[in-house]
C-alpha cells in the first residue's frame, strides 16, 4: 500500500508540470483494459492509514460486470484534477458510481477518465448488459 501512495504522489506531482487529456474508451475498450467493472453506491469514505492520507471510498456494490467483487469494495477515490489518476466527477457519499479499475500494485485504482456518475452512464450500462450480483462475503 505504501508503494502506490508513493507511485500516486509521483504521478499527481507530474501532473502539475503537464495537461491532461482526459479521453473516454469505448465500452468494449473499457472493458477490456479494467480487471473490475461494477455499479456501486459510496457509503463511506476514509484517509489511508498508511500516512500518505489519500481518500478511500467504501462502495455498496449492487451489480457487476467483470471481476471477483464482492457487496463492498473500497478502492482510492483520489480526484482527477491533475496527473490523469482518479475520478473525474466529484466522489461523495451517497454518489452511485458505474466503476472501471484496475490494480496498480495491488490496490484497485479507477481507469482514467471512464468512471461516472450512474446518472450519467446509462448508455455504457445498457450496453454492459445486466451484469450479476456480487459475490457474497464467506
Amino acid at each position: 500500500m505504501r508503494m502506490i501512495r508513493l507511485v500516486i504522489a509521483f504521478g499527481v506531482s507530474l501532473g502539475l508540470a503537464s495537461a491532461c487529456d482526459c479521453v473516454r474508451r469505448s465500452v468494449k475498450d473499457a472493458k477490456r483494459y479494467s480487471e473490475v467493472i461494477f455499479q456501486g453506491t459510496i457509503v463511506e469514505i476514509h484517509e489511508s492509514s498508511d500516512g500518505y492520507h489519500f481518500p478511500v471510498a467504501t462502495f455498496k456494490v449492487t451489480r457487476v460486470w467483470k471481476g471477483h467483487v464482492g457487496e463492498t469494495c473500497e478502492m482510492l477515490s483520489i480526484q482527477e484534477t491533475i496527473g490523469c489518476i482518479g475520478f473525474v466527477p466529484t466522489v461523495k457519499v451517497g454518489a452511485e458510481f458505474l466503476v472501471y479499475a484496475g490494480r496498480l500494485l495491488g490496490d484497485l485504482i479507477p481507469l482514467q477518465c471512464q468512471s461516472d456518475l450512474v446518472s450519467r452512464a446509462r448508455d455504457q450500462i445498457r450496453e454492459l448488459g445486466s451484469g450479476r450480483k456480487p459475490e457474497k462475503a464467506k
